[in-house]
Parts: C-alpha cells; structure tokens; sequence
C-alpha cells in the first residue's frame, strides 16, 4: 500500500475528513499522499481521482490534469469505467473553469462514452449528474433531461438520496427553461 502517517494512512485521513466536510484538510492529505505515492502503486489511480475530486480547483491544474489522464488511463486498463469517466469528468470541469471551451467539450463528451458499460454505481450517478449540469449550462436542456433521467433510475436503484435531490433540481430547471411548468415540481420534490 502506499504512504502512511501513523496507524493511519493518508487516503484514509483525507476521506474521514471529507467525510466532516472538513475539505481544506482532506485535501492537504490527498495531495501530500500524492506527493509520495508511487505511481505504479494500485491504489495510486484511485487516489488521484479523490484528491481531484475534493481539491477542486485549488490543486496546480496543469500537474493534475496529467495526473487524472494517467488515472483514467490505467482505470480503463483495469475495467473501472464509471471512476475512469470520473477522472476525464474531473478533467473536463478544470478545462471548463480554466476557459478551455473545446477541451472541457471533448472531456465531458468522452466521460459520457466512458460511462458506456459502466456498471451502475453512486459514481456513475454522480457522473452524470455533473454531465447534467454542463449540459445545462450550455443551454442544451433535452440532453440535461436525457442525464438527469438516467441518473435518476440509477439514484432511486441505490437509494442515493443525495444525487437525487441535486439531478431533481437540474432536471427541474432544464424543464422550466424548456416551457415545461411540471418542472417546478422537480424542483420541489
């Protein structure tokens, strides 16, 4: 396994600390377990992934957004589908934020194809919900509903409460931008 502090190691410190949305700390452990893990380590994909995921936008982007094609590479490798779209969906979110408009498009374009096979997970769901959400923010309101259904049947299957109120809400918007009035009921459920 890789690096650890104590009887603890650092993947698992960051998680328990995302877990009490303490994020500035769980980040500062993903990204020092990083800083020493060895990349041929099994484990290292997944942590990247994390570390992507609960830094944001905060970690050195260029050095991330190799480390997260790396990941997604070797996550394809070894079958995982539904964390290696998340590796390219975390990508595309720092193409978009960075103003990178046909990158963030050709990421989040491939994370969907990534999701193809997938097995139905909570981060599959999440997947598309953030699919969703892009979708939305282009204005593509259809394609926002297609997502948001799709995640839906997955979140009700595994009881994901949480992802299910956020697609409910993105759903709900795209079907009032669309005319489409029931959506205020998405938006209240």
């Amino acid at each position: 396994a890789g690096p650890s502090r104590g009887d603890q190691s650092a993947p698992e410190a960051a998680e328990r600390a995302a877990l009490l949305n303490s994020f500035a700390v769980s980040q500062r452990h993903y990204l020092a377990a990083l800083a020493l893990w060895p990349e041929e380590d099994a484990d290292w994909p997944a942590t990247v992934v994390a570390a992507a995921d609960v830094s944001g936008l905060s970690a050195p982007n260029e050095e991330m957004m190799f480390a997260l094609r790396r990941a997604r590479d070797r996550l394809l490798a070894s079958g995982d589908r539904g964390v290696a779209a998340k590796a390219e969906m975390l990508a595309a979110f720092r193409c978009w934020n960075e103003g990178m408009g046909d990158e963030a498009r050709a990421a989040f374009a491939l994370a969907g194809e990534l999701l193809d096979g997938a097995a139905p997970s909570a981060t599959v769901a999440r997947v598309i919900s953030r699919l969703a959400i892009f979708a939305m923010l282009r204005g593509e309101f259809d394609a926002t509903i297609g997502f948001c259904e799709r995640a839906l049947a997955i979140a009700d299957d595994l009881d994901l409460r949480e992802i299910r109120a956020h697609l409910l809400n993105t759903q709900g918007v795209a079907r009032v931008r669309e005319g489409d009035l029931a959506g205020l009921g998405d938006l209240e459920s």
